[in-house]
C-alpha cells in the first residue's frame, strides 16, 4: 500500500466493536468506529476513509442501507459486510443491494479478516488511481475541446474572410465585366443612332412630302399617319441610344435631393393628374445634400416616377420617402441618402426583378429598354446604388442610395 489509509468499522454492538479495535492495534491504518449507520455517514463526512466494515443487523438503519449510501456518495471506498445471518439468500441480495467487495460471517478468521482488509484498501486505491486518471482524461478532453472550438473558430474567422474577398473579387469582376459591356454597347449604340438618323430623316421628308398631296385617298391618309407614328417611335428610339452613348458631363455640384425630386413631381404632374394619383412624400428635417449632376439625377427620379404611374391604375399612390443611413464597409463607413419610390401598381415577377436593368429589356410596347439601365450608370457614376423590390400584385419600391455631400468630395 502506497498511503496511510482509515478504516471504519460500523456495528451496534460495543463488545464488537472493542474486539476490533484490540485486533487490529499496531496496524499500518487508522481506525474508526461507529454504533449506527448514521453515525458512520457523519465520520464519512469528516475522514477520508478507504474501507468500511458494517454489521448487516443493525437497529434503525441496516447493513445493507448504509452500504448503499456509502456506494453513492464515495463510490471508491470498498464496502466489507459481516454477519451472523446464515440466509444466503438474504447475503446475496446485500452484496448485490450494496455491491459489496466482501461479506464475512461471524465469528471471522484473524488472518482471513486482516486479508480482506488489505485486499479492500489495494482495491480503493486502484478506485483512487482511476478516478484520478478518469478526472484527468476529462480535464485534458475538456482542454482539448477547448482548443478544437477555439482553432474552429479561428478558421471560421478565415473562411469568412476569404468568402468575403471571394465575393468582394467576384463583384469587382463583375463591375468589369459590366463596364466592358457597357462601353462596347455605347460605342455601338452611337454608331447605331448615327446610322439610323440619316436614312430615317430622309423617310420622314418623303412622307411629309406624300401628306399634302391631294389625290390621296382617306385611307392612303390614315396609312400616312400610322407611318409617321412608327417614326416618332424610331425617333424616341434613336434619341434614347444618344443619351445611352453619351458619357456624364461631369458637371457636379451640391445638390438638394429635395429640390430635384420636387421639380421631378413638377415635370410628370401630367402624368399624375389623369390618374388622378395621390402623392405621399416623408422628408428628413435636415436638407438631404449630394454632390451630382443635376439634370441627370432629376433624368433618373422622373424615369422611376414616370414607371410608377404607368404601372398603376387610375387612384394609386406613389410614396417617396427620404432617409439618411450610415453604410459599414471592410474599409470605411459611408453617409448615405436613401430615395424610396414606391407604388401601388401589378409589382415585378421575382425572376424578372435581375433583368429590368438590363439594357434594350422592356416590358412595355413603345419600351426602349434602356431607361432603367441609364439610371443605373447614372447612379453609378455618383458612386450611388440602386436597387428593386417587388412583390407581384401589390407593387414596386426603388431604391437609391447616393452619398451625402461633404466639402471634401
Amino acid at each position: 500500500m502506497t498511503k496511510e489509509h482509515t478504516l471504519l468499522f460500523v456495528d451496534d454492538e460495543p463488545l464488537i466493536r472493542q474486539i476490533v479495535e484490540v485486533q487490529l492495534q499496531g496496524l499500518p491504518y487508522k481506525v474508526l468506529v461507529a454504533e449506527s449507520g448514521s453515525a458512520g455517514l457523519e465520520i464519512l463526512e469528516k475522514n477520508q476513509v478507504s474501507v468500511v466494515i458494517s454489521d448487516f443487523m443493525m437497529e434503525g438503519m441496516d447493513g445493507i442501507e448504509f452500504l448503499h449510501r456509502v456506494k453513492h456518495q464515495y463510490p471508491e471506498i470498498a464496502r466489507i459486510m459481516v454477519t451472523g445471518y446464515a440466509n444466503v439468500e438474504v447475503l446475496v441480495n446485500a452484496v448485490n443491494e450494496g455491491h459489496i467487495f466482501r461479506v464475512l460471517q461471524k465469528p471471522w478468521d484473524q488472518n482471513e479478516f486482516l486479508n480482506t482488509i488489505q485486499e479492500g484498501m489495494e482495491l480503493f486505491e486502484t478506485r483512487s488511481k482511476q478516478k484520478n486518471l478518469e478526472r484527468k482524461y476529462m480535464s485534458h478532453a475538456r482542454e482539448l475541446e477547448t482548443r478544437v472550438s477555439e482553432r474552429t473558430k479561428e478558421l471560421s474567422l478565415v473562411i469568412d474572410e476569404l468568402q468575403k474577398r471571394n465575393e468582394k473579387l467576384a463583384a469587382t469582376h463583375q463591375q468589369l465585366l459590366q463596364s466592358d459591356k457597357m462601353a462596347s454597347l455605347g460605342l455601338m449604340a452611337g454608331t447605331l443612332a448615327h446610322d439610323i438618323s440619316n436614312p430615317l430623316f430622309v423617310i420622314q421628308g418623303n412622307i411629309e412630302i406624300l401628306s399634302v398631296c391631294e389625290y390621296l385617298q382617306p385611307n392612303d391618309r390614315e396609312i400616312l399617319r400610322k407611318i409617321k407614328e412608327q417614326i416618332r417611335r424610331i425617333e424616341s428610339l434613336v434619341n434614347s441610344i444618344r443619351n445611352y452613348s453619351k458619357k456624364s458631363a461631369g458637371d457636379y455640384e451640391k445638390l438638394n435631393l429635395i429640390d430635384a425630386l420636387e421639380e421631378s413631381f413638377t415635370l410628370t404632374r401630367k402624368m399624375i393628374n389623369v390618374k388622378n394619383i395621390e402623392v405621399v412624400t416623408h422628408y428628413p428635417e435636415n436638407i438631404p445634400y449630394i454632390r451630382g449632376n443635376q439634370n441627370q439625377i432629376e433624368q433618373v427620379l422622373m424615369n422611376i416616377i414616370q414607371n410608377g404611374i404607368q404601372a398603376m391604375d387610375k387612384n394609386g399612390t406613389l410614396t417617396c420617402e427620404i432617409e439618411k443611413f450610415t453604410n459599414q464597409s471592410d474599409m470605411e463607413s459611408i453617409d448615405v441618402w436613401q430615395i424610396a419610390i414606391s407604388d401601388t401598381g401589378k409589382g415585378i415577377e421575382e425572376e424578372k426583378q435581375q433583368e429590368i436593368f438590363d439594357p434594350f429589356y422592356t416590358t412595355k410596347d413603345d419600351g426602349t429598354g434602356l431607361g432603367l439601365n441609364i439610371c443605373q450608370r447614372i447612379v453609378e457614376e455618383h458612386k450611388g446604388k440602386i436597387d428593386v423590390y417587388s412583390t407581384a400584385g401589390k407593387g414596386t419600391t426603388f431604391v437609391i442610395q447616393l452619398p451625402e455631400y461633404h466639402s471634401s468630395n
